[in-house]
């Protein structure tokens, strides 16, 4: 396994269940310097169910063997969890969830997936 992909634990709201995933560490951290230096706390997702492709886009950039059927509204819930229980010195307001999809989307342009290991 790369050193640099670390196992973290992820509830899936679909069936209550923990499931064991694996996020690029690095990755991870560059989000959230990404976040911080780009906040948006004024923007609203669309209504339509489930996330854009642009933002699907940026947990492949951030996360590794990301499962395909995992609910990607997890995955966004316990990224907003992640800044505020690490206290990312985020200012007022709090980080929002579509905050956290809108961020998701502008990271896919600077760290595309690495489609490579998928094949």
């Amino acid at each position: 396994m790369d050193p640099n992909t670390e196992q973290v634990r992820i509830r899936n709201s679909e069936n209550n269940t923990d499931y064991y995933l694996y996020v690029r560490k690095d990755r991870l951290d560059e989000f959230v310097q990404f976040v911080m230096a780009n906040r948006a706390p004024e923007y609203k997702t669309s209504q339509m169910p489930g996330l854009s492709w642009a933002a699907i886009c940026g947990l492949d950039a951030v996360f590794d063997r990301r499962p395909k059927k995992f609910p990607a509204n997890d995955i966004i819930k316990w990224l907003q969890n992640l800044t505020i229980a690490n206290e990312w010195k985020f200012s007022s307001p709090i980080i929002t969830e579509d905050e956290i999809e809108y961020a998701l989307e502008r990271f896919s342009a600077v760290r595309p997936p690495d489609v490579s290991e998928d094949a």
